[in-house]
């Protein structure tokens, strides 16, 4: 009996939607006055993506913005980040954490 509990268990928290969360590696721009992650959706499924973009000005502030968005598969989001041209973003300071999982 408790051999079937413990079978019940595992098979019910592998398919739960917090082990199918993952990290994902967006690709990254950064020009003088904006900074863009990009990520895209290869798997045969929507996946819900949400994270936060990031980016130095050559002021030393960092500016940041953060997102949630539905993905559909074969396809791909953006998020921005924006400053002005008297403070324009140093290139190679921009970074994106961003993580995602299936509907």
């Amino acid at each position: 009996m408790k051999l079937k509990s413990l079978v019940f268990a595992l098979a019910l928290a592998s398919t739960s939607s917090v082990f199918a969360q993952w990290f994902v590696q967006p690709e990254i721009y950064v020009t003088p006055e904006v900074t863009v992650a990009r990520v895209h959706n290869f798997w045969g499924r929507p996946v819900f993506c949400q994270g936060d973009v990031a980016a130095m000005t050559s002021s030393g502030r960092w500016y940041s913005a953060y997102f949630r968005d539905v993905v559909p598969m074969g396809q791909f989001r953006e998020a921005y980040v924006y400053t002005n041209r008297f403070d324009p973003f140093v290139p190679g300071y921009g970074r994106a954490q961003i993580w995602c999982n299936y509907l």
